[in-house]
């Protein structure tokens, strides 16, 4: 019971100092604030670039809300089966059409018998010889 009362106590001190109205504390227990930490981000005079608590509370609250709706209306789209947001391309692109414009990425893999721990390989490249194993003429498939 004490712990509740401190605790209302630190609100009242934070809406008093803070200059916070019923509903922008209501606000600030919803996104799980501290009133300590309210308190410790009231603007001086030397700080022009920081918001007033009150506008700083409804900012991040409204952040918060479309970020929420945007959640809502991808779950609700991927239940109604909407392409886009399963994984497929959009429209007019393909997946052949979207992995060309990626540069293929390299892959290491362990040398054994020579001096140098890694050696680089194309992705994919089924090719068991080594680079150091071709001949001065011969050339080199990556």
């Amino acid at each position: 019971m004490a712990n509740k009362k401190k605790r209302d106590e630190d609100w009242a001190r934070a809406k008093r100092l803070c200059r916070l109205n019923v509903e922008t504390v209501r606000m600030a227990k919803t996104l799980g604030m501290n009133p300590r930490k309210l308190i410790k981000n009231i603007p001086s005079k030397s700080q022009p670039w920081k918001a007033p608590v009150h506008v700083w509370i409804r900012d991040l609250y409204e952040k918060m809300q479309e970020k929420a709706a945007r959640r809502r209306a991808a779950k609700q789209a991927a239940q109604a089966g909407c392409p886009q947001t399963l994984g497929q391309p959009p429209a007019g692109r393909t997946l052949a059409a979207q992995s060309a414009a990626k540069p293929p990425a390299l892959t290491f893999t362990h040398r054994e018998k020579s001096g140098q721990p890694w050696e680089r390989l194309p992705p994919n490249n089924h090719d068991t010889q080594r680079q150091d194993e071709f001949d001065a003429g011969d050339e080199i498939p990556f």
